[in-house]
């Protein structure tokens, strides 16, 4: 069974819930998530394709998971920059990534919900039963 995500999204807060099989994909569908819960659906125009890295350090699972989804965020608000593909590869330590992600630079993105940051500090990464889970909120 792959990952997937809920988006979560009532007065109180705004997120998702993800579950995967893996690290790696359960790291990569939280950004695709997120990029759902900023953008919603629909079309931006023609954009210019562009390949961006990431290598990403931290002191906890959680941290780096945090790290990565804001640097997702910065994607969509500075750099108007969506992917649509992500090769991803967290360490076994889980305290280190390297990502490839290719997609398309928009002139304008409009976000149909500006997420500011991940708020990792109260986030849990959990491994039961094979898969990875967490309840990823954000700030709005």
């Amino acid at each position: 069974m792959a990952g997937q995500f809920q988006v979560i999204d009532n007065d109180s807060k705004t997120g998702i819930k993800v579950t995967a099989p893996t690290i790696d994909e359960f790291f990569t569908v939280c950004a695709h998530g997120l990029k759902l819960v900023a953008l919603g659906g629909g079309s931006f125009g023609q954009g210019v394709a562009e390949v961006k890295d990431l290598d990403i350090k931290a002191q906890t699972p959680e941290e780096l998971l945090g790290k990565f989804l804001d640097e997702t965020v910065a994607w969509l608000k500075n750099g108007r920059f969506v992917h649509d593909r992500m090769t991803l590869r967290v360490a076994d330590d889980m305290l280190s990534l390297t990502a490839k992600a290719s997609g398309l630079t928009y002139p304008a993105l409009p976000l149909q919900l500006e997420v500011k940051t991940t708020l990792w500090q109260n986030l849990k990464i959990k491994k039961a039963f094979g898969r990875y889970a967490a309840t990823v909120n954000f700030e709005v």
